[in-house]
């Protein structure tokens, strides 16, 4: 059996690629928790004004009990279209979950290999090994916007970086990402 001298040139190394998984999840467990903030904070303003519409009904209700002759059929109409769209939003918030999970998952997984390849060092011996375990992990991603990621994260960029990168994905209404509701 080859020493690891013999293995691998010496400008690579097992440690720098280990190095390498673990930086990769944990930026895409930055970004996914980055992302995950702003639809958090919609989704929680968009249920307290339904709180807010529901207690305008409330009153609403009072009064017109209070007044049968009272025409509140407009009122109550523009409530009833302020819920809907609250809740259309919540929903739209809500998306923000899916991301997240499969993020998180991504995450878990590439560790899972790294784990895999750890426990068994002598396969893994050779740079050609480790981009192909690379690979492995990015034929799993199913979208366009997370095979950026990946290519990014692996080429070294920060998390900001990346956080930025998909901003201007989103504005620019790239492919990979994908409105469930």
């Amino acid at each position: 059996m080859p020493s690891d001298k013999e293995s691998a040139p010496t400008s690579w190394s097992i440690d720098e690629e280990i190095i390498s998984f673990v930086e990769m999840a944990k930026a895409q467990v930055a970004i996914a928790l980055r992302e995950a903030e702003g639809p958090i904070a919609e989704l929680g303003s968009f249920v307290a004004e339904m709180g807010s519409v529901a207690t305008r009904l409330e009153a609403l209700a009072a009064r017109a009990a209070a007044d049968p002759r009272d025409d509140l059929a407009a009122v109550l109409s523009a409530e009833a279209a302020a819920i809907a769209g609250h809740a259309r939003g919540g929903s739209v918030a809500l998306q923000f979950h899916d991301r997240l999970v499969q993020r998180m998952t991504h995450a878990h997984e590439a560790l899972e290999v790294l784990a895999g390849a750890v426990a068994d060092r002598h396969k893994h011996r050779r740079p050609a090994d480790w981009e192909r375990l690379r690979q492995q992990i990015r034929a799993r991603y199913s979208m366009e916007q997370e095979r950026v990621i990946f290519d990014l994260l692996v080429g070294g960029a920060s998390a900001e970086h990346v956080v930025n990168t998909l901003k201007n994905m989103r504005e620019a209404g790239s492919p990979g990402h994908v409105d469930l509701f």
